[in-house]
């Protein structure tokens, strides 16, 4: 019974001092603040769509392999620097959905510090000076999280742009091959 009554005053030690406390109020404000960027950098990261960028590798991978095995003469400069080009935005293509499965997983872990941070402040388990500390730690990880997530929309974006550019040159390539076994 004694134990019993010592956890309930504890409970309502903790419950009673971070109900009200502008402090802890200013500490999780702060950090649903950051969570709500961090969602917002998610919606960003799941928009780049992967369906999409495999049917741009498939196209690309079934062009190349086309064009390397029935493209019998020797490459103009030109040709092979197109034929490079063709590799390289594969290359990125999958670099990218790399990167985004690493995103990913950052961002799970992100959240999922916040939401740790976010109950250690409630239940008055931090103090302010840890609180700066920690979330120093943690803004520093999320701002890079958001600048990545940034960066790979604009090279996402980037990528998809040059591939429709190629496409249709891949597709003319691929054509004066046919006329040529022809």
């Amino acid at each position: 019974m004694k134990k019993l009554l010592t956890i309930a005053l504890i409970a309502a030690t903790i419950i009673f001092t971070s109900c009200g406390n502008p402090e802890v109020e200013e500490m999780v404000a702060i950090i649903d603040s950051s969570y709500v960027a961090v969602q917002k950098a998610e919606a960003k990261l799941l928009a780049i769509d992967t369906a999409e960028i495999g049917k741009m590798m498939r196209f690309n991978n079934k062009s190349l392999a086309y064009i390397q095995d029935n493209f019998k003469d020797t490459a103009t400069k030109e040709q092979g620097i197109f034929m490079s080009d063709i590799v390289a935005v594969k290359r990125s293509f999958s670099k990218l959905n790399k990167q985004r499965e690493s995103l990913i997983d950052d961002m799970i872990y992100a959240k999922s510090q916040l939401n740790d941070l976010k109950k250690d402040v409630e239940n008055g388990f931090t103090t302010k000076q840890n609180f700066d500390e920690y979330f120093s730690i943690e803004k520093q990880a999320i701002d890079l999280f958001i600048s990545t997530v940034e960066s790979s929309m604009i090279w996402n974006n980037s990528n998809t742009n040059r591939f429709e550019k190629m496409k249709p040159q891949i597709e003319e390539f691929i054509e004066k091959i046919n006329k040529s076994d022809s």
